[in-house]
């Protein structure tokens, strides 16, 4: 089965997911969003993997890009297909979970797409990772006959089906949507279910520790406008200023010394 990567300056938990991707006997082809990290496209010159990048292509977003580029079609075999963020850790989920995914898409009408749990028990203690463990634990009493739960998946590793995709986009068409794109259309794009343990996965950027970030960590907090990393900058924006010298101001990426 096909899995898109999307990624943006992250290059050791690309390179890990695209690792244990393939060892399941899947294929991994990473579409990058303009990254700007050195060593990050260094190792796109010779990594084993497909990468393609959305330079040059008009978006209207900057995390459902899989669906505007229309690469499911042009890439994806079959009837089932992959997408996930790179920021997650897939080291302890069992090989199967393709297959586990996709079954549970074809024995439950109305889901567009099935995703992985996040693991939230040994998230750390602190103001910024109990945000998003309260934010998610709370998803976790809507269950299924089948123990799957019923939380919307966004980007998070799923597993979707192509005749789905084909269907919602008639639907949405049907509905006579102003919005340009069905994926973009939240009623439709977050019809899903998550699976249970131990199909789990591990969201790496709410274990960040703000006393042992490494350089890849420092880069992403200094060039990201988006999502958790931009409230781990807000939360801990006088400790990134002491220890680090960052701003809770975006860089652009042009003015990073040594780049």
């Amino acid at each position: 089965m096909v899995i898109f990567i999307m990624n943006w300056n992250y290059l050791e938990w690309t390179r890990n997911q695209a690792e244990f991707i393939a060892s399941c006997g899947n294929t991994p082809i990473i579409v990058d969003n303009c990254s700007s990290y050195p060593p990050l496209l260094e190792w796109y010159k010779t990594c084993p993997y497909q990468v393609i990048s959305t330079e040059g292509v008009e978006l209207s977003t900057y995390n459902r890009f899989i669906w505007e580029m229309g690469l499911p079609e042009k890439y994806a075999e079959g009837n089932f297909y992959g997408v996930t963020d790179s920021d997650l850790d897939l080291s302890e989920v069992p090989k199967d979970f393709c297959e586990v995914l996709a079954n549970h898409i074809e024995r439950s009408k109305g889901i567009l797409k099935c995703g992985l749990a996040l693991k939230l028990e040994d998230l750390p203690d602190n103001s910024y990772a109990n945000r998003y463990r309260e934010a998610e634990k709370n998803n976790f009493s809507n269950v299924d006959q089948y123990g799957f739960f019923g939380i919307p998946v966004d980007t998070t590793m799923a597993i979707y089906s192509k005749d789905r995709c084909n269907n919602l986009d008639r639907m949405w068409r049907a509905s006579g949507s102003e919005i340009p794109n069905s994926f973009l259309d939240n009623s439709y794009f977050y019809r899903s279910h998550r699976s249970p343990s131990p199909y789990i996965a591990r969201h790496l950027p709410w274990y960040a520790d703000i006393n042992n970030l490494s350089d890849e960590q420092i880069y992403n907090i200094l060039v990201t406008r988006h999502g958790s990393v931009l409230y781990f900058k807000q939360v801990y924006a006088a400790q990134l200023l002491e220890k680090y010298g960052i701003t809770e101001h975006w860089i652009d990426p042009k003015n990073i010394p040594n780049l």
